[in-house]
């Protein structure tokens, strides 16, 4: 007699499979827990039925803090230098045009050493500003 997976007379390997999993079930969630940017709120419960009103309450004294990334301003400032007219920098809409077109320092410079690359800068800002933003790039990597 005996079950179909391990032929004891009795199971008593359910249980234990059934914490096991719970327990590799647990691990998982915490390594997923571990690996957010943000952290999940820790809300206090007292008991079951209270659970709605706890969350709600909580929700409620959220406040709305606004995002500053100063990251993505200093990148931003870095990219306005990205010309080889320095010091004059590019303007606010060029740096925010190149920032739409390329996600990373790396893609612009990478773009800027295709003849692709360049007609795509060429079609955004002309000639001039292109051939001076293309430049900067090419200048950046002799110097490597």
């Amino acid at each position: 007699m005996g079950c179909s997976h391990c032929r004891c007379c009795t199971c008593y390997c359910f249980p234990q499979r059934l914490q096991q999993a719970w327990i590799l079930t647990f691990y998982w969630l915490i390594s997923l827990f571990e690996s957010l940017a943000v952290p999940l709120p820790v809300i206090t419960i007292p008991d079951a039925p209270s659970f709605l009103a706890s969350v709600k309450e909580y929700m409620a004294n959220l406040e709305d803090i606004p995002v500053t990334s100063s990251a993505l301003g200093e990148s931003l400032a870095l990219l306005a230098q990205a010309t080889s007219e320095y010091p004059n920098a590019l303007c606010e809409q060029a740096t925010n045009i190149l920032s739409d077109l390329f996600p990373s320092f790396t893609a612009l410079s990478e773009a800027t050493r295709t003849t692709e690359g360049q007609k795509v800068i060429g079609d955004y800002f002309g000639g001039d500003m292109a051939e001076k933003i293309v430049r900067f790039w090419q200048e950046d990597l002799l110097t490597e």
